[in-house]
């Protein structure tokens, strides 16, 4: 009888966590995103998240700081140039290509709350270094937060503080090893193994 391996294990119920945690600011963010699109006027957008993938990604990158969870916003763009070129490597990996688009990493994941926009599933936990991904390290080749994104997300994160204070981030068949720090909300942090990070 095979042993599983406590590193993969462990690796394995971050993961559950964080797909938990951004499943719930991805619920949290579905009407924000209608608001938005009516303020933004037509083309109507395909799928909810589409256009959203900035504003997104600051809203759960910030969610899981206030969890204690160091989370870094990641994004590309490609730069559609000769096939040689390595800035046509950035950004999300799709059945046309690469696109533009933002997300987040934390704990070693990529989490995507946005990718269905491009066919991807609607919350995407992936490790860092799943080739479908691919940051850009210089600014050129980034989606940078412009101050109507900046505000948006700004608008909204007391009515996240609120939300998140509501629901709680722990999978029902969990257990914890302490009591939470109120009935109502665990913060994510103490879901994640100390030993699982490096």
């Amino acid at each position: 009888m095979a042993v599983d391996d406590p590193p993969a294990t462990e690796r394995a119920k971050v993961r559950v966590t964080l797909f938990a945690a951004a499943t719930t600011v991805r619920a949290f963010l579905l009407p924000h995103w209608q608001c938005w699109h009516q303020a933004w006027g037509p083309p109507d957008p395909v799928t909810p998240s589409q256009w959203t993938c900035v504003r997104s990604s600051m809203l759960l990158a910030r969610a899981f700081d206030r969890d204690g969870i160091p989370a870094t916003l990641r994004s590309g763009r490609p730069r559609h140039a000769r096939m040689g070129n390595a800035h046509a490597c950035h950004g999300l990996l799709t059945v046309d290509g690469r696109v533009s688009h933002a997300w987040v990493e934390a704990e070693n994941f990529v989490i995507d709350v946005t990718a269905d926009q491009f066919g991807h599933a609607p919350v995407v936990v992936t490790p860092a270094d799943d080739p479908a991904y691919r940051s850009a390290k210089e600014q050129a080749y980034q989606l940078v937060a412009t101050p109507a994104g900046l505000a948006a997300v700004e608008a909204i994160w007391p009515l996240w503080c609120a939300y998140a204070d509501r629901k709680r981030l722990i999978p029902p068949d969990r257990t914890l090893d302490h009591e939470p720090r109120d009935s109502s909300s665990q913060p994510v942090r103490d879901l994640i193994p100390k030993t699982a990070t490096a």
